[in-house]
């Protein structure tokens, strides 16, 4: 189904510059905290209380909500950027691997992988393959997560699977449907699949979790273009120092 291959030089320091997914091995200032640790309810609480604590977040709801949003971006994303435009899924030790940040002004939110390699599709066996990308990616890292999140503080589940949606819905639409990738005909095949064909199973769910988020953008009071109206309020204008609204966000509507 797949051959391994590494992950060239020029293909990390995209990943890098776009999603702050790195596997270079560097000194960090900030907090460092073993991806794993995420992946336990329990583990999971004590590093939601520092998120809360280090940012000043008004509730550990909302340190959830905000750390789904990014992990979605670095993980996530980096995972089917890689899929799609690589053609090569990511392989690497999340026991050897940590989520990164910083509080003060930077801001600094990384990934940094400590081994990683690709793995591509052998001849005629790209949807096979493309299966497994989605399952290690969503099974393997992303829904555990999420849940993880979700008991730890009661955020509620359908807010963190509706961040996640978001990014994935932005990385298509906004930095890859674009002329400049047009020969890519992957980009369009892949989107659809990730947000209409793919069974739950792949994601660790029991229907696909980004499909019931997929609605056509509209022109809403808030904002002078379409938008896609979110389900959910993932509670930014909590943190925000305007209490303002996302120009998407249902609570306006």
């Amino acid at each position: 189904m797949h051959t391994y291959t590494r992950i060239e030089e020029d293909e990390l320091a995209v990943l890098s510059q776009y999603f702050g997914l790195t596997a270079q091995a560097a000194p960090f200032l900030g907090r460092s905290v073993p991806i794993i640790q995420f992946l336990d309810k329990d583990l999971c609480a004590v590093q939601l209380a520092e998120l809360t604590d280090s940012f000043q977040f008004p509730s550990q709801v909302i340190a959830a909500s905000q750390f789904s949003k990014r992990y979605a971006f670095i993980v996530a994303n980096s995972g089917l950027y890689a899929m799609t435009m690589y053609n090569k899924g990511l392989d690497y030790c999340l026991e050897e691997s940590c989520f990164e940040w910083s509080a003060d002004k930077t801001g600094v939110f990384n990934a940094r992988i400590s081994k990683m390699r690709g793995f591509q599709p052998v001849s005629g066996k790209r949807e096979q393959w493309r299966d497994d990308v989605i399952r290690r990616l969503f099974a393997g890292q992303i829904t555990p997560v999420l849940h993880a999140l979700s008991k730890a503080v009661r955020a509620p589940l359908p807010m963190l699977w509706e961040n996640v949606a978001v990014r994935v819905f932005s990385l298509y639409e906004k930095r890859l449907l674009g002329a400049e990738n047009k020969g890519n005909s992957y980009i369009q095949e892949d989107y659809n699949y990730l947000i209409h064909h793919a069974p739950g199973a792949l994601f660790g769910e029991k229907v696909n979790p980004l499909a019931k988020f997929y609605k056509p953008p509209v022109l809403s009071e808030s904002s002078t273009s379409s938008v896609r109206i979110r389900q959910t309020c993932c509670q930014y204008y909590k943190i925000s120092s305007t209490n303002k609204y996302c120009s998407n966000c249902p609570l306006l509507q």
